[in-house]
């Protein structure tokens, strides 16, 4: 290689050296020209403060109604969850951002059960526990939380609650499981709004006599009808067979029942009920109604009428109240009394895709003497 060669290789490596040289230090130029960062102070986020409830119960923790935010994805994942350690207790409200209220020697008699109640209605006011009880089946314990509620007249905003229910850890074992929270109508008020409200749709009422016999209802809270047939005056009047027909001895016409409609100021979603395919309606509910005590010809006349409403949607959640939530709802004096009373109001919502619950039990009384049967239904707005 001769000597020009050579030295155009060395002026060649020298350029790049030198070029990599007033690199770095052109980078170390603008480094040290730049400011150091302003650090912004940020405030350690504010933790929610549960109280202590006195109740029959025992001592509970309520944690106040918040709007809803991301922390209720994960409270629901907890949710019927028992906490069995004052650790575990503060691996739940470390992740979640609420106040330590609990010690260690809470823990000594009792566990805890996470109770998480959420609406997203404006007509909603989640109250205090109503009842703790235990139900023993023969696969498993089941325990049952009721929490009283009452409707409010306020803009709607999704809401939750969350409680922290003890329980006796003796009475807690490996087949102990939360079998339901429930929910329980303690007032109600009526709002401006329309939408602060949903119509108990046709519910209607059959009389089964064991003989022909003179009969007269009276519907016990007025002021939440709308519509009835025949006309309600004070009094329905009415003479009734034993295969259910009807004379309404005002006027002489011959009825197979007894209709009304109402405003329907309580209902939410329930942690018990069902979720159906649109195109399972029928099946659904023929086994159903059959285990909620009706008759072919009954069931009939509630398919016909709910069938167009229920299987034209994706699912819809569907949760029966039976004759203890009617008789709060809408109380019925009756002459004579019946020997057995069925009422039945389904509640159903539409949705687009399915959503957790828990398989509700359905079951009836037998029929049995004179018989009274009524069904009726309100989709949940």
């Amino acid at each position: 290689m001769d000597k020009k060669v050579k030295l155009k290789i060395l002026l060649a490596a020298l350029s790049i050296v030198a070029i990599l040289f007033l690199i770095i230090g052109l980078a170390m130029y603008i480094r040290l020209d730049d400011p150091e960062p302003t650090s912004i102070p940020t405030e350690a986020p504010t933790k929610i403060e549960g109280h202590y409830v006195d109740s029959e119960y025992g001592k509970y923790i309520k944690y106040d109604e918040q709007e809803a935010s991301t922390v209720s994805e994960i409270v629901e994942g907890y949710n019927r969850t028992i906490l069995t350690s004052y650790q575990s207790y503060q691996d739940f409200i470390n992740q979640i951002g609420y106040e330590s209220r609990l010690t260690e020697s809470d823990f000594d008699n009792n566990y805890y059960i996470i109770a998480f109640a959420e609406n997203d209605s404006c007509k909603i006011k989640i109250n205090e526990i109503k009842s703790i009880k235990t139900v023993n089946t023969d696969i498993d314990n089941r325990i049952i939380i009721e929490i009283g509620y009452e409707n409010i007249c306020e803009n709607c905003s999704k809401k939750y609650a969350l409680f922290l229910v003890p329980y006796d850890k003796n009475k807690i074992n490996k087949n102990t499981t939360i079998g339901q929270i429930k929910y329980t109508k303690e007032n109600f008020r009526k709002c401006g709004n329309s939408k602060a409200k949903e119509v108990e749709e046709k519910p209607i009422i059959y009389l089964y006599p064991e003989q022909e016999t003179n009969v007269t209802i009276k519907l016990l809270k007025t002021e939440k009808i709308t519509t009835t047939y025949p006309k309600y005056d004070d009094i329905w009047d009415v003479t009734a067979k034993p295969n259910g027909d009807l004379i309404d001895n005002k006027t002489g016409r011959s009825l197979y029942g007894l209709y009304w409609e109402g405003i329907n100021y309580s209902s939410m979603l329930q942690e018990e009920g069902f979720i159906v395919k649109g195109t399972d309606t029928i099946s659904f509910l023929e086994d159903s109604l059959a285990k909620l005590g009706l008759t072919e010809r009954e069931a009939n006349e509630f398919i016909i009428y709910w069938l167009p409403r229920l299987e034209k949607n994706k699912y819809n959640y569907i949760h029966f109240s039976g004759t203890e939530f009617m008789n709060q709802e809408q109380p019925l004096e009756v002459n004579p009394k019946p020997d057995t009373i069925i009422r039945i109001l389904m509640e159903y919502k539409p949705l687009e895709k399915p959503i957790k619950v828990s398989k509700q039990e359905l079951k009836a009384p037998k029929r049995t003497g004179f018989t009274l049967i009524e069904w009726g239904g309100t989709e949940l707005k």
